[in-house]
């Protein structure tokens, strides 16, 4: 058995998988040869690009001391497990499918080595059909610091020290000495891997991905085998990734690496399996009709896999027909396809979840259900949200022709040519439409010397304004700069435009029936010149002017907040005193209704007043059994500060905080605490009031002092509290003395506590 110690892992697609990438016939097989000290999760990250495309893939890595030292020494370990590798297809019968290498650096490529020679050495071997050899970051010749440097990252951080260091000396001494030093001696003996494969008696297709970033492999090396294998007219393409570490392109550029390998390894190289089919059948005929007559079944015999598997690129390079696509010029319903119905059910596919994050339309770039690529031209469609991809096939393009056209809007005949379709001969230039012409009014010599006539302007002038509006399309500025100075007078835009339109208001005027409205065009040329005046003055402001402007806007800005704030101040203080009067209000209307033996209605009426004033006790309307104590708890809408406020002035007034809650006290409890609240409020504003008051009036002096005026400070606020400074007292303001106190007023609150006690 071929699986006999071998640390292999083999992976079938899924059913479904296989059958929409393949239709039936037999999968490719992909054996992944992996680096020296590889680990299988990082190989089977590889594996998968060929699982998702339907292909059997066998991973195995050669154990690393074979790699290092068996090679060196000369020992072909390697030989027997290349033999058991090979066994592999027989066991999982795939030997009649079509197989692809897929090869990681020096550790798979010597093991590739040895394939080859089996390959070409037992003749039941000889038939498995290769399509193709894949080789990442390989092969390299002679790098001994690259050889050091693979040893190292294999022996892993795990590996002492004590260890480490004597294993790469031996190893760097010994392949110093057999693979440099004597190696025009040791080579009769075993030729290094490199120079056994410059000799590759193997003519299948072979995909080269290096770097010139490797420090293992040197570019230089992979380049030399690439010429050579093409100098031996194998079918050769090379991929450099430039700035990619050592078996590193996948994990910096996964995007580019897998297109690389699907379309590369398992399109293009299934056509080339489909060729070697060929050239055997033909080979083992020796008449040279019958060669050509299984050509042509083995042609029509692969052409539906090749059709379903790899598109029109490799039917094109098969020289294939395209079946029913083939009927006719392919047409934009084709490119697009939005109204044809699929006859059949696509196959079923593995769908991933959007990752978590990322919008929709950035997804729906990324990937479909059916995995197709972004389309590779725009694509209308009207059916829902999701684009339809361009459906690109072997149909005919439309033809195009050479052909001259002329321009309608055009009066000269001149002739141009252009490449059009040949169905379009013969139509009229599309672009002529555009040419939108203005209707310039036409007056007659009578209607101009009974209605037109003005003192300003002759009729040769007038004409000669017209002939101008209609050969400029009414741009007036252009009008201006055609108009002849030099023959009438001197005009501005403004002149000729209220002319213009002048002329057009009287025409529609008395050319409009009798009864009807007609429509007017009015031009304000005093407007239009006012306004060009106040640009041009905006235009020619200093850096100064715009400075102060820029200044006043702020001020002005600052002035309204003010104003809207004092307005807030007033509307709270007002509030505050009509909460304060209806709050006496309700209290004497309490105790008359006391007196006269009214408990319910004291229930039943409470006093309106704002949620601003006071506090706002809680209602405790649910059902159960309550405390009364908890009424007197205060809501959590007072604020610390007025609570710490209503404690020291009871405790000063020796009332308990916590007083015994019957009801009578509970209620007097909580009003009392609402009038402190209030008082406290009240003071606050007028505390505020005070000190702003007191700050308008510093203000005013410095105001005065700086304006030079000599009246006499004093109480000056008027009845809004707004100073009385007139606009002379506040010409010679300076900008650094205005201070603006009034915007956030300080507010003296530590003697308000000893006021409101």
């Amino acid at each position: 058995m071929g699986d006999a110690e071998l640390d292999y892992n083999v992976v079938f697609p899924e059913p479904h998988l296989a059958e929409s990438h393949w239709h039936g016939q037999k999968e490719p097989v992909v054996i992944l040869l992996g680096w020296a000290g590889c680990k299988d999760k990082h190989l089977a990250k590889y594996s998968s690009i060929y699982n998702e495309q339907g292909c059997i893939t066998i991973r195995y890595t050669a154990p690393w001391k074979a790699v290092f030292f068996s090679e060196a020494f000369g020992s072909k370990e390697l030989l027997e497990i290349a033999r058991k590798l090979l066994d592999l297809l027989y066991d999982y019968e795939v030997e009649s499918n079509p197989i692809l290498f897929h090869v990681f650096s020096n550790g798979g490529f010597m093991l590739y080595r040895y394939i080859i020679e089996h390959l070409q050495r037992e003749e039941h071997l000889s038939t498995l059909g290769v399509v193709g050899t894949i080789l990442d970051s390989a092969p390299g010749n002679q790098n001994v610091i690259g050889s050091v440097r693979a040893l190292n990252a294999t022996l892993g951080p795990e590996t002492h020290t004590v260890l480490r260091y004597p294993i790469l000396a031996v190893f760097t001494c010994m392949v110093f000495l057999l693979r440099v030093v004597l190696y025009s001696l040791t080579k009769y003996i075993h030729k290094n891997h490199y120079d056994a494969m410059l000799d590759d008696p193997t003519s299948w297709p072979q995909l080269y991905l290096y770097s010139r970033a490797d420090k293992v492999i040197a570019h230089r090396d992979v380049e030399l085998m690439v010429r050579a294998r093409k100098q031996q007219g194998v079918r050769v393409e090379s991929v450099d990734f430039i700035n990619s570490d050592h078996v590193s392109h996948n994990r910096l550029f996964p995007e580019e690496y897998s297109i690389r390998v699907n379309l590369c390894a398992v399109l293009k190289l299934l056509a080339a399996f489909t060729e070697i089919i060929l050239r055997k059948f033909c080979a083992e005929s020796d008449p040279f009709s019958q060669c050509a007559f299984t050509e042509i079944i083995l042609r029509r015999s692969l052409a539906k896999m090749v059709k379903m598997t790899t598109g029109a690129d490799v039917r094109d390079i098969l020289e294939l027909g395209g079946g029913e696509m083939d009927a006719g010029p392919i047409s934009k319903k084709d490119i697009i396809n939005s109204d044809k119905k699929k006859s059949k059910k696509s196959a079923e596919t593995l769908t991933f979840k959007r990752p978590e994050g990322m919008h929709r339309e950035v997804y729906a770039l990324l990937y479909s259900d059916k995995k197709d690529a972004p389309p590779l031209l725009p694509s209308d469609t009207t059916q829902g949200y999701r684009t339809v991809k361009a459906k690109l096939g072997c149909k005919k393009v439309r033809p195009w022709k050479w052909m001259p056209f002329t321009n309608p809007a055009r009066r000269d005949g001149a002739i141009f040519y252009h490449w059009r379709r040949m169905a379009e001969e013969g139509k009229d230039y599309p672009f002529a439409r555009f040419n939108k012409t203005v209707q310039v009014p036409v007056y007659s010599e009578q209607e101009y010397q009974m209605y037109l006539p003005d003192e300003g302007w002759t009729k040769a002038e007038t004409d000669h304004l017209f002939d101008l509006c209609k050969r400029f399309d009414l741009r007036f500025i252009v009008i201006h700069d055609r108009y002849d100075h030099q023959q009438f007078r001197k005009r501005s835009v403004e002149d000729l435009k209220e002319r213009y339109y002048n002329i057009c208001a009287k025409l529609a005027k008395i050319r409009a029936p009798s009864g009807t409205d007609p429509k007017i065009y009015v031009f304000d040329a005093g407007h239009e010149r006012r306004r060009k005046d106040q640009l041009e003055r905006l235009y020619n402001r200093t850096p100064e002017q715009v400075t102060e402007e820029e200044y006043l806007i702020q001020e002005l800005r600052k002035i309204e907040t003010r104003k809207k704030e004092r307005e807030k101040k007033a509307q709270d203080l007002q509030k505050l005193i009509t909460a304060a009067d209806s709050t006496t209000e309700m209290r004497r209307a309490e105790r008359k209704a006391t007196k006269k033996k009214l408990p319910q209605k004291r229930e039943t009426e409470k006093p309106s007043v704002p949620e601003t004033a006071g506090i706002k006790f809680p209602d405790f309307k649910s059902a159960g059994v309550t405390l009364r104590s908890q009424r007197m708890k205060l809501p959590s809408s007072v604020g610390q500060k007025k609570i710490k406020a209503i404690e020291q002035i009871l405790t000063e007034q020796g009332v308990d905080l916590n007083p015994m809650p019957t009801e009578e006290i509970v209620q007097m409890f909580n009003e009392l605490r609402s009038d402190l609240v209030l008082v406290y409020e009240l003071k606050q504003a007028h505390g505020n009031c005070e000190y702003e008051q007191q700050m308008l009036r510093h203000r005013y002096d410095a105001l005065v002092k700086a304006g030079g005026a000599s009246t006499a400070t004093g109480d000056s606020l008027g009845a809004d509290g707004q100073l009385g400074v007139g606009p002379d007292d506040i010409k010679g303001e300076g900008k650094d003395q205005i201070i603006d106190v009034v915007g956030a007023p300080l507010t003296p609150n530590s003697k308000i506590f000893k006021e409101v006690k």
